[in-house]
């Protein structure tokens, strides 16, 4: 439905016929959703960072709908008859011989020989409203909807604040998108070479950076200043505003039980679309004072960093398959062993 919408969206002039498409792909946007879940789980734990920098959509929305469309089309042959389900959700659903049947073809696939391993027991099912009735997801949901939520408004609202550098919103968005693109080939190699180099660290890092890239720009926009170092200060900030949407990405992902992941995700999704919403309104703040725009991302991400430095769980390297709810008694942050497990291995 999606890629019928937008390859229609690219030839129509029919204003309702474009309005009612784009209404349609946002409705099966959220296939998306699933979409990155499923390959996710597929992955390994150190290929999931890769995934999430190298495809992503920064620089696919300067296609055009209908060239678009056309591209992604064979990727609905792909997913339909090649790319088997995930065994991650086939095991929680008690599908134990469909769940080795993907596993010999991922392993076919791959070019590897498929060796059967011991799998964990399967546990009671959850959904949605046990997370929401247990405290230790409830709190790790919470703290992703901010994220999202901060991410989403600081992203859209510098995107359609980019006019306002040289006066050509698309020239500035194909600009920061090659820009942001380029900048993701160091997120695999750090991610695989150090340990260090974890989930929090990255979005507090990146989040830190934001607030003073944008702290500064308040500051020289209030003093009336307009050279170069305007430009180059934004390109920084917001190449790592595109940084603390990885982590988002990636640890919503690695801390949600693998029964309501994409439920959860989804929710996350529409916390980031409700702060789209509210970005146009970032720009008219000028009136009130001439860096109020800058000044308020750094206030929205100095509360993000906040809330992720207090209760953001680490996540990296967790198996997805191991990630269920957690008991009241249970005191131990549950990624903390999976970290523990996979160094070992």
């Amino acid at each position: 439905m999606g890629i019928m919408s937008t390859v229609y969206c690219g030839i129509t002039e029919d204003m309702w016929h474009f309005l009612a498409c784009r209404f349609s792909i946002g409705l099966a946007n959220g296939g998306a959703i699933s979409t990155v879940t499923l390959v996710m789980e597929l992955l390994l734990p150190k290929q999931r960072i890769a995934l999430r920098a190298f495809f992503n959509w920064g620089v696919a929305r300067f296609i055009a709908c209908i060239v678009y469309g056309i591209i992604a089309m064979p990727l609905v042959f792909i997913v339909l008859f090649i790319i088997p389900e995930s065994p991650t959700y086939l095991h929680n659903k008690g599908k134990i011989d469909l769940m080795i049947r993907s596993e010999k073809k991922i392993a076919q696939i791959s070019g590897v020989p498929f060796i059967p391993k011991e799998n964990s027991p399967i546990i009671e099912k959850e959904t949605i409203c046990s997370v929401l009735s247990n405290r230790d997801l409830i709190k790790k949901l919470s703290v992703l909807w901010i994220m999202f939520f901060c991410s989403s408004f600081c992203s859209y609202g510098m995107d359609l604040y980019s006019n306002e550098i040289s006066g050509n919103l698309f020239i500035n968005q194909l600009f920061f998108a090659i820009t942001i693109w380029a900048s993701k080939t160091i997120l695999p190699v750090l991610d695989n070479k150090f340990d260090w180099f974890t989930r929090r660290f990255l979005h507090q890092s990146s989040q830190g950076i934001v607030i003073i890239c944008f702290a500064v720009l308040a500051i020289l926009v209030s003093c009336h200043y307009n050279g170069i170092l305007i430009l180059a200060i934004n390109v920084i900030g917001i190449a790592f505003i595109e940084y603390t949407w990885d982590a988002c990405y990636l640890s919503g992902i690695e801390l949600m039980p693998t029964n309501v992941r994409s439920s959860a995700l989804g929710s996350c999704s529409m916390m980031a679309r409700c702060a789209a919403i509210l970005a146009p309104m970032l720009p008219f703040v000028n009136t009130l004072w001439p860096g109020a725009s800058y000044a308020l991302i750094a206030i929205v991400g100095s509360f993000n960093l906040t809330v992720s430095y207090l209760y953001l769980s680490e996540s990296k390297n967790v198996i997805l398959d191991n990630v269920h709810l957690k008991k009241e008694d249970e005191k131990e942050d549950v990624t903390t062993s999976f970290i523990k497990d996979e160094r070992q291995s």
